[in-house]
């Protein structure tokens, strides 16, 4: 009886201890149980009462979601001692990742996506309190060198406000979006922060703010060549947009560099039109200027910053019917696509809009122009 009775108690005590073994379908070892959370209870207490987090969580994560989903094994916030973060989302919430097993050819360390020198990028949501950043980005793999600063200046932004709709509730690469619609679009951006420049989306010039030397940089329309009507998408600055905005951000597109400020554009030399003709025009069209939209390279231009003459190697592009329009690299200028003036001036609707000149257009204007025509 005594035999038996020890058979029956180790066959119990081996059954006992398979079923609390864990199965391990890969044929790797489990991995070891989590550690004690990366930060403490007065931290965690901060980041419940200034956000939506949630400690119902899926292990190893100590904290999860801002409000949605955060049952979810990729919504974490922060995690257990031995494990960081690969980053998911642009909220900064991911998996909890075993330190031994993080790969940096395949996942997003915390430290790269938050100074966004990786293919994903993160900003912490607001609320988040220091203590919890500095924990996670202390174990996390990559170099750290900060979010990216705006690549204008505050007294720029604050004009750009004032002058237009625009919003600084924006993306994380945006640092200012939208006219006063949808701003929160990721491809409303107006201008980006360091270490980005602008995919042009839209004919007011806004769009997505993208890495530069990007891997897939071709595949994006730069603000240089979309200014310049040399792309598919091509954009025109909104008059009230101040030159700071525009210089900042052709000073980070690729391409030939579209303009200077249009300060220096005022009374140019480097126009088709001499100073003797400019000056002519101005005074005989009262409503002509040469404080044009920097963007148009024009030598002077109407009311309504539509261009009149061009400066040295472009063409005017006509489109309206008083012979205004836009003036477009002569490189890159196309019969297919551009209006040339001679053929508006002919009159031949085939070609595209036709224009004839205002009654008292001076001739050295006419002049210039027509001689510097397709």
């Amino acid at each position: 009886v005594g035999i038996i009775a020890a058979i029956i108690l180790t066959v119990a005590l081996f059954a006992a201890f398979a079923a609390s073994t864990p199965v391990c379908c890969s044929g790797l070892p489990p991995a070891p149980p989590p550690g004690q959370p990366l930060i403490d209870q007065s931290c965690k207490d901060l980041l419940l009462a200034n956000t939506a987090a949630t400690t119902d969580c899926p292990s190893p994560c100590d904290t999860c979601g801002y409000g949605d989903s955060f049952y979810a094994s990729w919504e974490c916030i922060t995690c257990k001692d031995g494990y960081e973060l690969n980053v998911w989302d642009g909220d900064c919430t991911g998996e909890c990742v075993l330190k031994d097993a993080f790969d940096m050819s395949t996942m997003y360390p915390l430290n790269t996506t938050v100074s966004h020198t990786s293919g994903r990028t993160c900003a912490f949501p607001s609320g988040v309190p220091q203590c919890v950043k500095d924990a996670m980005l202390g174990v996390s793999s990559g170099a750290y060198t900060g979010p990216p600063t705006p690549v204008i200046t505050d007294t720029c932004r604050t004009s750009l406000l004032s002058a237009t709709q625009a919003s600084t509730d924006c993306p994380a690469d945006c640092d200012t979006c939208g006219y006063g619609d949808s701003f929160y679009l990721s491809y409303e951006c107006i201008a980006c922060k360091t270490g980005f420049e602008l995919n042009v989306r839209a004919s007011d010039c806004t769009g997505s703010c993208v890495p530069k030397n990007s891997q897939w940089e071709d595949s994006y329309t730069s603000l240089n060549t979309a200014l310049a009507k040399t792309s598919s998408q091509t954009c025109t600055y909104a008059k009230e947009v101040p030159d700071c905005v525009k210089d900042a951000m052709i000073a980070q597109s690729r391409g030939v560099a579209a303009t200077t400020s249009s300060t220096t554009l005022a009374g140019a030399t480097n126009g088709l039109l001499d100073a003797a003709c400019r000056t002519n025009v101005t005074t005989a069209l009262t409503t002509r200027k040469t404080d044009c939209r920097s963007d148009r390279k024009c030598d002077t231009c109407d009311f309504v910053y539509d261009c009149l003459g061009c400066e040295s190697g472009y063409e005017l592009n006509v489109r309206y019917s008083d012979c205004s329009g836009d003036c477009v690299l002569k490189t890159a200028f196309s019969t297919s696509t551009h209006t040339p003036l001679k053929n508006a001036l002919a009159g031949n609707a085939s070609t595209g809009q036709s224009c004839s000149w205002p009654s008292n257009m001076p001739t050295c204007l006419r002049t210039a122009m027509v001689a510097a025509s397709s």
